[in-house]
């Protein structure tokens, strides 16, 4: 579960975010605070992985918030009704901003990229999960019942143990998040996750049709023949 903070001063803005932070179901809201000061104080003694953070608050400022706080910060996103402040927002290090009134789509959007940096630092359960965006929220799927992943003209299909989910995405875009220890790219259209293959069939034409966990048949592409060395039941 990631842990999150909102520090906002402006009473229905806190409450919309709060409201709208509900579509992500593996963020945990700790706290709510209405000023820098006591944040900071708070801050002193808890280790969030996220903090939502208005940039103009009562005596201290959020930007001055964001420098005060000791390396290495929690990810942070500014919440701010003037988009000037973005330049400033990426020179503490900030993983994005969103505008006032809050939108939705930008919301998820930035969750997205604070997650990416929130991963390589998390406890194992946090960690070990692929957020992806189905139905207007956010699932965070454990890797291990992403089992794989289909190109589908714009779109990729995610198959897990127990639904099939689709999102705006690449398969190399996939690819290049999904650690290579546990996934390969078998063909074109397909990635899987390794130790969910449980049956090889050969094909006349050098090719194979890998069979996974679930009864999911995936063929393999020529080009990616090498990428296969290692995999259980396929020749050298």
């Amino acid at each position: 579960m990631i842990s999150a903070v909102i520090i906002e001063d402006e009473p229905l803005a806190a409450e919309k975010l709060a409201f709208l932070l509900k579509d992500f179901p593996g963020i945990r809201i700790d706290g709510q605070f209405a000023e820098a000061g006591t944040a900071l104080t708070w801050l002193t003694t808890h280790t969030p992985d996220l903090i939502f953070l208005d940039i103009q608050l009562p005596g201290l400022s959020g930007m001055e918030l964001a420098r005060a706080l000791p390396d290495p910060s929690p990810a942070i996103i500014f919440t701010t009704a003037f988009d000037s402040y973005a330049i400033d927002a990426f020179d503490v290090n900030a993983v994005g901003y969103l505008l006032k009134p809050f939108d939705r789509n930008r919301l998820i959007a930035v969750v997205l990229k604070a997650l990416k940096k929130i991963r390589p630092t998390a406890s194992p359960a946090d960690r070990d999960v692929y957020p992806v965006k189905s139905g207007g929220k956010i699932r965070l799927i454990p890797l291990k019942e992403l089992l794989w992943i289909q190109s589908d003209h714009n779109d990729v299909k995610i198959g897990t143990t127990g639904d099939i989910l689709s999102q705006r995405s690449t398969l190399t875009a996939m690819e290049e998040a999904l650690p290579a220890t546990e996934y390969v790219r078998v063909h074109k259209s397909f990635i899987i996750r390794k130790d969910a293959l449980k049956e090889i069939e050969p094909l006349p034409n050098g090719e194979f049709i890998l069979t996974l966990s679930t009864g999911k048949k995936i063929p393999t592409g020529r080009t990616y023949r090498s990428a296969l060395t290692g995999l259980p039941g396929i020749p050298d």
